[in-house]
């Protein structure tokens, strides 16, 4: 039951569906052990325990009496705390499954639905900050952040890649890459600005309120998006570059052809560098 931190020991890339998953299974494992606690087996020996113990203290000789007495403490206090916990878990469980379905578009859409469903995305998480119990610390939302992040970095990777390896981008028309390399530093944009506008609303409902503020920690947040883009930037300027060069090298200037072969030997040498262009 203390094992938390342990279970929660994730990818690197986790996404927002593990952090439900997790609290999903949590609360199953927690309600099974309330219903053993509760079980014939459990109660039996409970009341056998109770029992020797009042003997005990009827006959005012307590041989083995503060063992029995340690026994039912440890028991009452685990019993407590398995009610805390399953409150926890059920609660968080309930208002992280509100958020399935403006999920969706992360694991299932493109950068550009991932945009459209953010307003709806930051309403729900805005909600579980204002109402829930427990998942409104600031670990927990960061942290729920952070998974939001990870998988709308591995949309964007998976949109460029578009199910092949990264050697074959440099096969890709350069004007259809670079559309999908801008639609990621737009989302990343609109990412950002969706959650100022969150953070600033909450703000202003809650001035002189007293509440937790929508406030955590960016870098956290959006460093490793940060990360992607400035490697996507760099994309969109070698894929710009070689568009150029592809269309001068359609006319027939003059000295062209040997720019032409100068750039395309600089561009073969960096290619027989294998570097992955998705490792940012």
């Amino acid at each position: 039951m203390n094992d938390e931190k342990e279970e929660k020991k994730e990818n690197f890339d986790a996404g927002p569906l593990v952090e439900i998953n997790y609290w999903r299974t949590r609360m199953q494992k927690i309600t099974t052990w309330c219903e053993q606690l509760k079980g014939k087996d459990f109660n039996m020996v409970k009341n056998a325990f109770i029992s020797k113990s009042k003997q005990h203290e009827l006959s005012q000789r307590g041989i083995g009496n503060e063992n029995i007495s340690k026994l039912l403490n440890d028991y009452n206090r685990l019993d407590l705390s398995l009610t805390d916990k399953l409150n926890e878990a059920k609660d968080n469980f309930k208002y992280l499954s509100t958020l399935e379905k403006f999920i969706e578009p992360l694991y299932k859409g493109t950068p550009e639905q991932i945009e459209e469903a953010l307003p709806a995305l930051m309403n729900t998480i805005k909600m579980i900050h204002t109402i829930a119990r427990f998942y409104n610390t600031a670990d927990k939302m960061t942290g729920l952040f952070m998974k939001i992040t990870n998988q709308m970095i591995t949309n964007c990777k998976k949109r460029i890649l578009d199910g092949k390896k990264s050697d074959d981008i440099w096969n890709r028309d350069p004007a259809e890459l670079i559309k999908v390399l801008e639609s990621c530093i737009k989302l990343n944009k609109a990412y950002k600005d969706s959650y100022k506008e969150t953070k600033d609303k909450v703000a202003e409902m809650q001035r002189g309120s007293g509440h937790t503020p929508f406030d955590f920690t960016e870098t956290q947040i959006f460093g490793k998006f940060d990360l992607l883009c400035r490697r996507v930037a760099k994309l969109i300027e070698i894929f710009t570059t070689i568009q150029q060069f592809q269309s001068l090298a359609k006319h027939n200037l003059e000295n062209m052809e040997e720019l032409t072969n100068s750039f395309q030997n600089i561009i073969k040498d960096f290619q027989n560098k294998r570097y992955d262009l998705m490792e940012y």
